[in-house]
């Protein structure tokens, strides 16, 4: 009986030259890494808030903008610059994302008061849009039978910011979602599937923030019961969506059509 066949991935995988394949793992680390940055920044603040609010003199509702102006400034960059990478340049555009994002924590690095700090992370939030347009890249950059593995390691990178779960899920939800829109438009599309997580953060933090905060001691400082009621609101909100995901149709297994157009993020 003769053997199963070679399975299509390693054959393809097999065939490719050397140096297609050392420029592939190059592009990803780069697109990786730039991803990783933004993601840290999401929550790398959160232990720090109770010393910044001292250090800066401000209260717990103000300080609590540090994470939401963050969030809100990247609902809005993140599909504004898909957008763009899709009309012009993904390369281009990821440029501008990364500057805005290395301006940012140079102005949070500085910051004398609470408000130059909310417009360094305002700055930082633009970094938003690396996600849609690393995904676009590696859209029109990668074979094929290799976008789905690629698109879950910058999916996962979510898992340095906020949990491996949320990682899992954004990385399911990204690869549906790319291989079922044109190419060209993947930044637009990915953006939008990552601006609706984005701004459902930033809403569930301001929710979150105001039942922790609403009934506090008399130092200021919230009572346990506060952190609790948190706990149950988010776990009944993972619980609904969970149960929203259950109505997301299967998708139509195909083949990803590679693009005519490639970007020009190889030449640079």
């Amino acid at each position: 009986m003769t053997g199963a066949p070679p399975s299509t991935d390693l054959t393809k995988d097999s065939m490719m030259p050397p140096n297609e394949k050392a420029r592939d793992r190059r592009t990803l680390a780069l697109l990786a890494t730039s991803a990783a940055a933004f993601a840290m920044l999401q929550t790398l603040v959160s232990p720090v808030l109770s010393a910044i609010q001292q250090q800066l003199g401000t209260t717990h509702e103000t300080v609590s903008w540090v994470l939401i102006a963050y969030l809100l400034a990247a609902a809005v960059a993140t599909p504004v610059l898909g957008k763009i990478g899709d009309l012009v340049a993904k390369d281009r555009a990821l440029r501008i994302a990364l500057s805005t994002l290395a301006l940012g924590c140079l102005v949070a690095a500085l910051a004398p008061n609470v408000t130059v700090l909310l417009v360094g992370r305002v700055l930082q939030g633009c970094g938003g849009a690396v996600f849609p347009l690393s995904f676009g890249i590696v859209r029109d950059e990668f074979p094929p039978n290799r976008v789905p593995t690629a698109i879950g390691v910058l999916s996962g990178v979510l898992g340095l910011g906020g949990g491996i779960g949320l990682g899992m899920a954004y990385a399911t939800l990204t690869s549906l979602v790319v291989q079922a829109v044109p190419a060209t438009q993947t930044g637009t599309v990915s953006g939008m599937n990552a601006n609706i997580r984005t701004i459902g953060g930033a809403v569930g933090t301001a929710l979150v923030t105001a039942i922790v905060t609403a009934d506090p001691q008399a130092t200021g400082s919230p009572k346990e019961s506060g952190f609790v009621a948190g706990v149950l609101t988010l776990a009944l909100m993972a619980t609904a969506a969970t149960m929203l995901c259950q109505l997301v149709p299967a998708s139509r297994q195909g083949r990803l059509p590679r693009p005519k157009a490639r970007c020009a993020f190889r030449r640079t």
